[in-house]
């Protein structure tokens, strides 16, 4: 049972949409800003290509009739919680397509909280001993987990760790992994929810899923 962290997300998480246009409010007031900490302008540099991410797959992306079926048949009253930060590229990159789905189940509530404001949260679903964001989490009304994914596709992190191993620079080889992001359109992302969603369904066959689009 994890009814102390749905608690957690219900009274302190921000629904999806509002964190983003938040996210896009603190990038807009700080576009002007004099960073003195280069550690702060690169993660600002981050959190504007992540507002641009978020807005273009946001408007773009239509959702697939089979995902949307999926979706649709999920049972109940769910919280989904996502944590994550500004920077992040991967959630921009993944949780537009996972938004636009739950337009086909109101019954799902996506809620997120800032990992560094809630470290005694984050620190329950760690990756590999590593605080790897995105996470989302999926509860049922009881606060019993349903499901947790991240930090990213399974072939990103295919793609990223190649690059490292080629001994290209991490700056470089996460270059490369959203290079791949860009190219796949999401393809990767709605396979792995389709077939998490269908062991929660109680089906046994991978479902058979058209790909979406994202510009």
């Amino acid at each position: 049972m994890s009814q102390d962290v749905l608690k957690v997300a219900l009274e302190k998480g921000v629904p999806y949409e509002e964190y983003v246009q938040q996210l896009i409010q603190r990038v807009e007031a700080q576009k002007d800003a004099r960073f003195s900490d280069a550690r702060q302008k690169t993660l600002y540099e981050y959190s504007r290509l992540n507002a641009q991410r978020f807005r273009r797959i946001g408007q773009s992306y239509r959702v697939p009739g089979k995902m949307c079926e999926l979706v649709r048949a999920l049972p109940g009253r769910q919280v989904w919680l996502l944590i994550t930060e500004d920077w992040c590229g991967d959630t921009a990159q993944t949780m537009p397509y996972v938004a636009k789905w739950l337009s086909c189940n109101k019954n799902i509530d996506l809620r997120v909280l800032l990992r560094d404001e809630h470290p005694e949260i984050m620190d329950r679903y760690l990756t590999e001993g590593k605080r790897s964001i995105p996470v989302l989490v999926a509860f049922d009304e009881q606060g019993n987990e349903l499901f947790r994914w991240g930090p990213r596709p399974a072939e990103a992190a295919a793609v990223l760790n190649a690059g490292l191993e080629a001994g290209l620079e991490r700056k470089q080889a996460v270059q490369n992994m959203h290079l791949w992001y860009s190219r796949n359109r999401g393809k990767a992302v709605e396979q792995e929810f389709a077939e998490i969603f269908a062991r929660l369904l109680g089906e046994t066959d991978k479902p058979d899923h058209t790909a979406g689009s994202a510009a």
